[in-house]
């Protein structure tokens, strides 16, 4: 190689920022880097990103969500309703690049609606009349509780495409790859993700990538 050439090899080298790992399984990655948590500093009620009008409509369409939990636990709970609505988690992101953002929200867990890891995840689309539900991981037809969610590159009928992850233990998860189609999301394809039990806590290692064995998974 020519002193030239050895040159700028080098330069590109030093100047290419390292990738992050990425966990891989044939053609689908997931940059576990890039996933989100539904956490307490974002939150309907302090959600500075919607107007009063769509706070509320937000706010009611949650409570019919919630209605459920309500009930059963009517006798166990130790807040007003509307006060544990206010703290439901949420993220405020366009997934379809009309501009308006649709709103991702879980329920806070504090009063005992979703588990320590965990929780019930909606995506709400506004529409004239409100909001309505794009995305139920509750509805018998979902994942049930996830911890946390990723957004793809990739788009399915304008949307962008979810990864969902399920904790189901301190070194693994279950992906749910999320598509839109027919007015909604479903889970269309199933991962799971497995980190080597020896790991250290701080260690970025990506895990394991393999397709899920349960059968009837996705596919709703």
């Amino acid at each position: 190689m020519s002193r030239p050439i050895a040159f700028f090899a080098l330069l590109f080298c030093i100047s290419s920022p390292a990738q992050p790992p990425q966990a891989r399984h044939n053609s689908f990655r997931w940059d576990y880097h890039k996933a989100q948590e539904p956490d307490g500093d974002h939150t309907l009620a302090k959600a500075s990103g919607l107007s009063a009008a769509d706070n509320a409509a937000a706010h009611l369409r949650i409570m019919q969500l919630m209605r459920p939990f309500f009930v059963e636990e009517r006798d166990a709970l130790k807040r007003n309703p509307a006060e544990i609505v206010n703290d439901t988690r949420l993220r405020l992101i366009d997934l379809n690049g009309d501009g308006i953002p649709e709103v991702i929200a879980s329920p806070s867990g504090a009063d005992g609606e979703c588990g320590a890891a965990n929780c019930v995840l909606w995506v709400l689309q506004k529409s004239p009349s409100g909001y309505r539900t794009i995305l139920d991981t509750s509805n018998g037809r979902g994942t049930g509780g996830v911890q946390s969610f990723t957004l793809m590159e990739s788009k399915t009928s304008g949307f962008r495409d979810l990864i969902l992850a399920a904790h189901d233990s301190a070194r693994d998860s279950t992906l749910y790859i999320y598509r839109f189609g027919k007015g909604r999301y479903l889970a269309r394809e199933c991962y799971e993700a497995s980190w080597p039990w020896d790991m250290p806590d701080n260690a970025d290692v990506p895990p394991t990538i393999t397709p899920c064995k349960r059968a009837g998974a996705v596919g709703y």
